[in-house]
């Protein structure tokens, strides 16, 4: 265990933006909110600018604070789809990276499988990449939460506890790691697919993880005139949404309780999705990705 965790930070010092993209994109949305704000506050501009007319007279904290929960996800999701982009990056260049500089005979001579390599590589990009997304996520929420309770506070408001309601926080900072272990499940062959593409491709990774793909595409398309591809594809890269979160209703984060109304949308039947056999096929089929890239990394070392 002690030398998996040391391949685990040797991914963190080697790809160092697994932890700066996030703690990059918190600095520049707080720099840009706070900035806003006190910039507002220096103008003179009164509360009703910030929160519009509704709260002109006696602010609605009460009525805001059922808002929070929904800002944590929306803040996560953003976070998400730039952790998305860092991760394709890092994984189709994870073990190209290591014969392209020829590190991979240093790495060969030490007592280190390559099984524990590559699950070392699938390991960050599937749980460290994403924890560290989801502490900047929190932490720039907080902090905002924090500076919105100081604007109230500035303009006479003294009760402001409807922000930072212990129910709703609660069901967030304990629903959230959750839910995104369950997304990361569901992204587990198209990790592995990348981790294999970059195993095997002589140059240019990103090309060769989307080339077969695409290819496969374009094949059906003139030998059969369907679209079965695109579609499994596109259900495989979106398809976990629809199945965990039911959009038609909408409720406070694992809590059916009217009083959270329209903050969040509903979770799907959640043992449905666990037992899904797609989702227990994308595992099947990531442990023949890894299995691949393991072979390759074994006898592919640019010598």
């Amino acid at each position: 265990m002690t030398g998996f965790v040391a391949l685990l930070r040797r991914e963190l010092w080697e790809h160092r933006s697994i932890l700066i993209v996030p703690a990059t994109l918190a600095g520049l949305i707080l720099s840009t909110v706070l900035g806003s704000a006190i910039y507002a506050l220096v103008r003179g501009y009164g509360l009703e600018m910030v929160f519009d007319n509704h709260w002109h007279s006696n602010p609605d904290t009460v009525e805001m604070g059922r808002h929070v929960p929904a800002a944590f996800i929306a803040m996560a999701a953003f976070f998400g789809i730039v952790l998305a982009i860092n991760v394709t990056l890092y994984l189709v260049d994870c073990l190209y990276a290591d014969r392209r500089d020829r590190s991979i005979l240093f790495w060969k001579s030490l007592p280190i499988s390559d099984t524990a390599t590559v699950l070392s590589k699938l390991t960050t990009a599937l749980l460290v990449a994403p924890a560290a997304a989801l502490v900047a996520a929190f932490a720039t929420t907080f902090i905002l939460a924090i500076a919105a309770t100081v604007v109230l506070w500035s303009h006479g408001v003294e009760n402001t506890s409807g922000l930072w309601q212990v129910q709703p926080l609660l069901s967030v900072i304990v629903g959230m790691p959750a839910l995104t272990l369950m997304i990361a499940a569901w992204y587990v062959p198209v990790a592995a697919w990348c981790v294999l593409a970059s195993a095997w491709a002589p140059r240019a990774p990103l090309l060769w993880a989307a080339l077969p793909p695409v290819a496969l595409i374009i094949v059906e398309q003139i030998a059969f005139g369907t679209h079965r591809v695109p579609e499994f594809l596109g259900d495989r890269m979106g398809g976990v949404f629809p199945r965990l979160f039911d959009t038609r209703h909408y409720v406070g984060f694992g809590i059916r309780d009217d009083e959270f109304v329209g903050t969040l949308p509903a979770l799907q039947d959640i043992s449905s999705y666990l037992t899904s056999l797609d989702l227990w096929g994308g595992f099947v089929a990531a442990a023949v990705f890894v299995a691949g890239a393991i072979a390759l990394r074994r006898y592919r070392d640019e010598t």
